[in-house]
């Protein structure tokens, strides 16, 4: 699936790196950073357990490291999608972007021009 998503959208993508890859069964931790053509990088967290997403972290930074946006599940904010979120460098939205392949599909949608972190 990541593969898939990735190769799809090779416009925009320069190369992708898996840093951690532990499986057993159902449920596998994921590490990877995809490096995009505009400098820019994401670096994706996943904890899968009996094939469903438990705990995310999408982190989208520029080229000099500053956050542009994370998309997570972690318990710490009170938004009307908990405990999905996304963090901007301002503030702190509800988000139901939860997945690998919407977070793909929104930043290149925005590296595009074809959409603001803000939709």
């Amino acid at each position: 699936m990541y593969f898939k998503e990735l190769k799809r959208h090779n416009e925009v993508i320069k190369e992708c790196s898996i840093l951690t890859f532990e499986q057993s069964g159902k449920s596998f931790r994921f590490k990877m950073v995809v490096d995009f053509k505009n400098g820019s990088c994401l670096y994706v967290k996943e904890v899968i357990i009996d094939g469903r997403i438990k705990k995310y972290s999408y982190h989208w930074q520029d080229e000099s490291g500053k956050l542009l946006c994370r998309w997570d599940n972690a318990p710490d904010w009170d938004v009307p999608t908990f405990p999905h979120h996304k963090h901007t460098a301002n503030e702190v939205l509800p988000s139901l972007t939860i997945t690998f392949t919407d977070v793909l599909n929104e930043i290149v949608e925005i590296i595009k021009g074809e959409a603001t972190l803000y939709k």
